[in-house]
Protein backbone atom coordinates (compact mmCIF):
# COMPACT_ATOMS: atom_id res chain seq x y z
CA UNK A 1 0.00 0.00 0.00
CA UNK A 2 1.12 3.42 -0.64
CA UNK A 3 2.49 5.75 2.17
CA UNK A 4 0.73 8.90 3.57
CA UNK A 5 -2.92 9.46 4.93
CA UNK A 6 -5.97 7.22 3.76
CA UNK A 7 -8.25 9.06 1.28
CA UNK A 8 -5.03 11.13 -0.14
CA UNK A 9 -5.41 10.45 -4.02
CA UNK A 10 -2.64 9.03 -5.38
CA UNK A 11 -1.53 7.19 -8.07
CA UNK A 12 0.62 4.28 -7.79
CA UNK A 13 2.12 0.75 -8.35
CA UNK A 14 2.72 -1.40 -5.69
CA UNK A 15 5.00 -4.66 -6.59
CA UNK A 16 1.87 -6.72 -7.23
CA UNK A 17 0.88 -4.01 -9.67
CA UNK A 18 4.80 -4.43 -10.90
CA UNK A 19 4.41 -8.10 -11.78
CA UNK A 20 0.73 -7.68 -13.78
CA UNK A 21 2.57 -4.97 -15.77
CA UNK A 22 5.52 -7.67 -16.46
CA UNK A 23 3.03 -10.58 -17.34
CA UNK A 24 1.22 -7.70 -19.78
CA UNK A 25 4.03 -5.98 -21.06
CA UNK A 26 5.41 -9.02 -23.96
CA UNK A 27 8.47 -9.25 -22.19
CA UNK A 28 8.59 -12.30 -20.64
CA UNK A 29 6.10 -14.34 -23.04
CA UNK A 30 4.55 -13.12 -26.21
CA UNK A 31 1.24 -11.31 -25.42
CA UNK A 32 -0.90 -13.69 -26.97
CA UNK A 33 0.25 -16.62 -25.11
CA UNK A 34 0.13 -14.22 -21.98
CA UNK A 35 -3.61 -13.10 -22.84
CA UNK A 36 -4.84 -16.93 -23.15
CA UNK A 37 -3.28 -17.59 -19.77
CA UNK A 38 -4.82 -14.51 -18.59
CA UNK A 39 -7.92 -15.58 -20.12
CA UNK A 40 -8.01 -19.10 -18.39
CA UNK A 41 -7.73 -17.40 -14.55
CA UNK A 42 -10.21 -15.07 -15.34
CA UNK A 43 -12.39 -17.19 -16.79
CA UNK A 44 -11.89 -19.93 -14.16
CA UNK A 45 -14.44 -18.96 -10.54
CA UNK A 46 -14.14 -22.19 -8.97
CA UNK A 47 -10.88 -20.46 -6.85
CA UNK A 48 -9.99 -16.63 -5.66
CA UNK A 49 -8.35 -14.72 -7.70
CA UNK A 50 -5.87 -14.75 -5.52
CA UNK A 51 -4.98 -17.97 -6.03
CA UNK A 52 -5.10 -18.35 -10.01
CA UNK A 53 -2.72 -15.31 -10.05
CA UNK A 54 -0.20 -16.39 -7.36
CA UNK A 55 1.57 -18.66 -9.64
CA UNK A 56 1.79 -16.74 -12.92
CA UNK A 57 2.63 -13.14 -10.49
CA UNK A 58 5.02 -14.81 -8.38
CA UNK A 59 3.33 -13.46 -5.58
CA UNK A 60 4.83 -13.56 -1.90
CA UNK A 61 2.60 -15.76 0.69
CA UNK A 62 2.48 -12.63 2.23
CA UNK A 63 0.89 -11.03 -0.60
CA UNK A 64 -1.73 -13.65 -1.80
CA UNK A 65 -3.02 -13.68 1.77
CA UNK A 66 -3.32 -9.93 1.97
CA UNK A 67 -5.04 -10.23 -1.31
CA UNK A 68 -7.57 -12.86 -0.28
CA UNK A 69 -7.97 -11.82 2.79
CA UNK A 70 -8.27 -7.89 2.32
CA UNK A 71 -10.26 -8.04 -1.33
CA UNK A 72 -13.32 -9.60 -1.09
CA UNK A 73 -14.91 -11.25 -3.77
CA UNK A 74 -17.12 -8.66 -5.48
CA UNK A 75 -13.45 -6.65 -5.51
CA UNK A 76 -11.98 -9.35 -7.12
CA UNK A 77 -15.36 -10.19 -9.38
CA UNK A 78 -14.75 -6.48 -10.61
CA UNK A 79 -11.09 -7.04 -11.39
CA UNK A 80 -11.83 -9.82 -13.29
CA UNK A 81 -14.32 -7.93 -15.44
CA UNK A 82 -11.52 -5.25 -15.63
CA UNK A 83 -8.99 -7.40 -16.79
CA UNK A 84 -11.23 -9.15 -19.29
CA UNK A 85 -12.37 -5.80 -20.98
CA UNK A 86 -8.45 -4.83 -21.35
CA UNK A 87 -7.30 -8.20 -23.08
CA UNK A 88 -10.35 -7.25 -25.22
CA UNK A 89 -8.76 -4.13 -26.16
CA UNK A 90 -5.51 -4.87 -26.17
CA UNK A 91 -5.61 -8.54 -28.15
CA UNK A 92 -6.05 -6.85 -31.81
CA UNK A 93 -3.31 -5.88 -34.40
CA UNK A 94 -1.04 -5.25 -33.36
CA UNK A 95 -1.34 -6.42 -30.02
CA UNK A 96 -0.37 -4.16 -26.93
CA UNK A 97 0.46 -4.31 -23.46
CA UNK A 98 -1.16 -3.71 -20.87
CA UNK A 99 0.08 -1.08 -18.20
CA UNK A 100 -2.25 -0.72 -14.98
CA UNK A 101 -2.02 1.90 -12.14
CA UNK A 102 -3.84 2.31 -8.51
CA UNK A 103 -5.97 5.43 -7.96
CA UNK A 104 -6.76 5.61 -4.36
CA UNK A 105 -9.40 8.32 -2.63
CA UNK A 106 -11.48 9.35 -6.19
CA UNK A 107 -14.98 7.15 -5.96
CA UNK A 108 -17.01 5.71 -2.93
CA UNK A 109 -16.57 2.99 -5.33
CA UNK A 110 -14.73 0.55 -6.49
CA UNK A 111 -14.26 0.28 -9.84
CA UNK A 112 -11.69 -0.67 -12.82
CA UNK A 113 -11.62 0.97 -16.40
CA UNK A 114 -9.96 0.10 -19.49
CA UNK A 115 -8.67 2.82 -21.84
CA UNK A 116 -7.11 2.65 -25.07
CA UNK A 117 -7.14 5.48 -27.65
CA UNK A 118 -6.96 5.52 -31.57
CA UNK A 119 -3.07 5.23 -32.45
CA UNK A 120 -2.13 3.94 -28.90
CA UNK A 121 0.55 2.21 -27.73
CA UNK A 122 -0.90 0.57 -24.56
CA UNK A 123 -3.90 -0.49 -23.63
CA UNK A 124 -4.29 1.51 -19.70
CA UNK A 125 -6.20 0.00 -16.16
CA UNK A 126 -7.56 2.67 -13.66
CA UNK A 127 -8.04 0.83 -10.53
CA UNK A 128 -10.31 3.09 -8.66
CA UNK A 129 -9.68 2.26 -4.69
CA UNK A 130 -12.05 4.08 -2.40
CA UNK A 131 -11.39 5.06 1.42
CA UNK A 132 -13.10 2.19 2.87
CA UNK A 133 -11.50 -0.39 0.92
CA UNK A 134 -8.03 1.45 1.15
CA UNK A 135 -8.42 1.33 4.70
CA UNK A 136 -9.25 -2.11 5.27
CA UNK A 137 -6.55 -2.98 2.69
CA UNK A 138 -3.38 -1.16 4.86
CA UNK A 139 -5.12 -2.99 7.59
CA UNK A 140 -2.14 -5.45 9.19
CA UNK A 141 -0.32 -5.03 6.19
CA UNK A 142 3.29 -5.51 6.34
CA UNK A 143 5.39 -5.22 3.72
CA UNK A 144 7.34 -7.90 2.44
Amino acid sequence: MPNGPVGQRKVYKDDAVKAIDAFFSGNAMPLDQAYNIARGILGNTNQSLAAAVAPQLNLTPNQMRHFGTHWPTPLQDEMRRGYTDAIRLADGNPRLPIETFWVTGPSDAFQIFALKEDGARQVTVLVFIPPAVEREARRDWPPD
